[in-house]
């Protein structure tokens, strides 16, 4: 074999893995906001200043948040909802595109933007937690 066609057949490699890999994570993010109480929220998690892009999905007993352009099929991110305190009012941005609610547990200050509808309903799951929820 020459080394043109060493390179193309490598070249070929490659593109299918990338577009396996972009397929993917397509295919996870449509399956996450497909789900039933889901909702797409920026967080940025405590001793960190960085906003990340991800689905959040509300659970009996959990806040389950999953990084959007990760490969995990488990959440990168799981908030006892029996130990979760909203941590003053909704406030919205600067420019109202988005509410920021700001979550304390026991693994630290959470600040998470979301949309306004979203935000209300956040606030609502974490203070309607079932009597013997409470930690």
């Amino acid at each position: 074999m020459s080394a043109g066609t060493i390179f193309l057949a490598v070249s070929a490699l490659i593109l299918v893995i990338i577009l396996a890999m972009l397929t993917f994570l397509g295919l996870r993010a449509a399956i996450l906001v497909g789900r039933k109480a889901s909702f797409s929220t920026w967080i940025v998690r405590p001793g960190d200043d960085q906003w990340i892009r991800g689905i959040a999905l509300y659970g009996q007993i959990n806040l389950a948040w999953y990084r959007l352009a990760s490969p995990r099929t488990t959440p990168d991110l799981l908030l006892p909802r029996a130990y979760l305190e909203v941590v003053g009012g909704p406030v919205p941005t600067a420019d109202n595109s988005y509410i920021i609610v700001r979550l304390r547990s026991p693994q630290g200050l959470f600040t998470l933007a979301l949309a306004q509808g979203d935000a209300a309903g956040l606030i609502s799951w974490v203070n309607s937690a079932p009597p013997g929820l409470r930690g």
